[in-house]
């Protein structure tokens, strides 16, 4: 099966390209999730997160918005001694930061409003291979910044636009495209 090139390193990276990445996400909790891992991924690879990811999700509540944002500074003291969790405490703290915001703007109006910017259907990106961020990419962190998201840059944006399939960005000839 031919895939995205960056999906053959690992039999892990085969199962997320085939199984996840790209995949239009219409739930509120997943997109928090993918936007979340993306945040803890700035600066590291794809696979140190996908590594530590179950530890994560079981760190965060499954990233259930409500219980995320409801966490307290034991909570941040917690994930600061947790193995899995990367421990970087601003962006443990944007994490929980963002999911208040998310809280208070409703689940579904964050599903809705992240799919706003592609009228609802995935922008398809074909052969742009890894940009690192756009037009679109830029309009939706610069948004986000406005509405007080933290750790929200272009490039984490480009990612998680593409980890939640909001842009089709699978290679041209990716049997998933």
């Amino acid at each position: 099966m031919k895939r995205c090139l960056w999906a053959n390193e690992s039999d892990l990276m085969k199962r997320y390209h085939d199984e996840e990445w790209g995949r239009p996400c219409f739930q509120a909790d997943s997109l928090f999730e993918i936007l979340s891992l993306e945040i803890f991924q700035a600066g590291l690879s794809r696979s140190t997160i996908l590594k530590r990811r179950e530890g994560i999700r079981r760190a965060f509540d499954d990233f259930h918005i409500e219980k995320v944002a409801s966490y307290s500074e034991n909570d941040v003291k917690r994930l600061l001694n947790d193995n899995f969790v990367i421990h970087y405490e601003r962006k443990i703290r944007a994490i929980i930061h963002n999911a208040t915001l998310i809280k208070k703007m409703g689940e579904a109006n964050f599903v809705q409003y992240c799919w706003s910017f592609v009228q609802g259907k995935p922008r398809i990106y074909h052969n742009k291979g890894s940009i690192g961020h756009d037009e679109l990419s830029d309009l939706v962190s610069q948004s986000l910044k406005e509405r007080g998201f933290q750790f929200c840059g272009s490039t984490t944006i480009y990612s998680f636009l593409s980890a939640g399939g909001i842009i089709n960005n699978h290679e041209e000839d990716c049997v998933l495209k």
